[in-house]
């Protein structure tokens, strides 16, 4: 019964928030992921299973047990932190034996090492690269186990299956995932930049369905788009930018008809206007960077984790700007980005 499996975390560049109602994504599986292990543990007459998670930095972060037959929690770290996380997992072991009966029912103990490859804090997808790992191991379908247990779009699992970026969609229940030939050719003018304000996606998401539907719904159109035409950038440049559209607001927007660059920026600077303009939040741009030369994209949940930054001054002048305003933590593209 011995398994090992990995899976990439992930960025959500386009669709936050609207990936729920159906609009298209464009999603990033990162460098950084999870990995897990299951062993069959020999010399213990008891069935449990045994489950430690570690950090990137070597650390034992997580530890519990659980009875193999019930998944009752036997004895976990203390404190109410362990206490949830345990609780979390113990959902989801019991989501995967629903849909596979046969999951962990032998008698023989297990032991489970998961390892975390980027701080916990980072929010590249800690719980669903698990959701991942468990449902593969479980043999059963990861969208679907994600769907009785954390929740959310699934865009978080299809990128943590992909070796590329993807266009991820929601639609009529099924989920559409298509590779994206996303390959910048000014990639070396990204940058991701931690914020340090970690956001919780779920409540984000809550907020978020306390708007109008019909306010939520009408941008989709032009969600999806942008998630287009920047995944296609590399193709025509004209075409791509569209030179000349109307926003969700009806103002007009003349993009850039030869810079694949500008068109990049124009286009993320449409997606930031509009999500403000939804969920009734300042983009980070305008909270931290006003004052910055290239664009700022919120991904995910707005508030906190990474934000994309554009820059084409050179790489030790963008991260000395950042680093004066108090942001340490900033990578390139091809240090995140598979």
């Amino acid at each position: 019964m011995n398994f090992s499996t990995r899976t990439n975390g992930k960025l959500l560049l386009t669709g936050e928030y609207f990936v729920t109602e159906g609009a298209v994504a464009l999603a990033l599986p990162t460098r950084f992921g999870q990995s897990m292990k299951a062993l069959q543990l020999t010399g213990r007459k008891d069935s449990v299973l045994q489950w430690q998670s570690y950090d990137a930095d070597g650390q034992l972060w997580f530890e519990a047990e659980y009875l193999l037959e019930s998944f009752e929690i036997i004895e976990t770290t203390e404190g109410q932190f362990s206490q949830d996380i345990a609780e979390v997992l113990q959902d989801i072991l019991r989501a995967a034996r629903h849909e596979n009966k046969a999951f962990l029912k032998q008698k023989e103990s297990v032991a489970v090492e998961t390892i975390l490859e980027f701080p916990r804090q980072w929010g590249l997808g800690t719980s669903s690269t698990l959701v991942s790992m468990i449902a593969e191991w479980a043999g059963i379908d990861a969208y679907g186990l994600l769907s009785q247990t954390m929740g959310g779009s699934g865009y978080d699992i299809a990128a943590a299956r992909a070796q590329s970026p993807i266009l991820f969609q929601k639609f009529n229940g099924q989920n559409r995932v298509e590779a994206a030939n996303f390959d910048p050719s000014f990639k070396e003018s990204l940058y991701f930049v931690y914020l340090g304000k970690k956001q919780d996606s779920r409540l984000a998401m809550v907020y978020y369905s306390t708007t109008a539907p019909e306010v939520r719904q009408q941008p989709i159109g032009r969600i999806s788009q942008i998630s287009h035409n920047i995944a296609n950038l590399h193709k025509q440049p004209q075409a791509a930018a569209v030179h000349f559209a109307i926003n969700h607001s009806g103002v007009s927007i003349d993009y850039p008809e030869n810079d694949q660059f500008e068109a990049f920026e124009a286009l993320l600077g449409e997606h930031e206007q509009i999500v403000a303009s939804v969920i009734q939040q300042p983009r980070a741009k305008s909270l931290y960077f006003s004052d910055f030369w290239g664009e700022i994209k919120s991904l995910g949940a707005w508030g906190g984790d990474f934000v994309l930054a554009t820059s084409r001054r050179s790489e030790a002048e963008t991260r000395q700007y950042f680093a004066e305003k108090g942001f340490d933590t900033v990578l390139s593209y091809k240090e995140m980005i598979l």
